[in-house]
């Protein structure tokens, strides 16, 4: 649809993917006070999308190394067709950016 979102990013937001008016205005993250826990509102329900977060400290090299995903996540507020979910981040260098992969098979 030419709107600069990936298709498959716009799914895993519940926006339409073959609009292009109906597109995220940016990824629901939400970070801790001290910056080492960070969450974000994806679809649920569809095994076949994974979610995978990526952090960086240089916007060079990414990686999950020590990212943890927490299990009991408040889930208040998210709207049905869709779950919170949240990692603890390994360090708590201010200078820490994140942004997710994602694949659908």
């Amino acid at each position: 649809d030419n709107d600069g979102v990936a298709n498959l990013m716009e799914y895993a937001l519940g926006k339409n993917p073959s609009s292009a008016t109906d597109t995220p205005a940016a990824t629901p993250l939400e970070l801790t006070a001290d910056g080492m826990r960070f969450s974000a509102i994806f679809r649920s329900g569809d095994s076949a999308l994974t979610v995978s977060p990526l952090v960086s400290t240089n916007l060079q090299s990414w990686n999950s190394v020590g990212l943890a995903e927490l299990e009991s996540v408040d889930q208040t507020d998210v709207p049905p067709g869709f779950r919170r979910r949240a990692w603890q981040a390994p360090t708590s260098n201010p200078s820490l950016f994140v942004r997710f992969s994602l694949s659908y098979e």
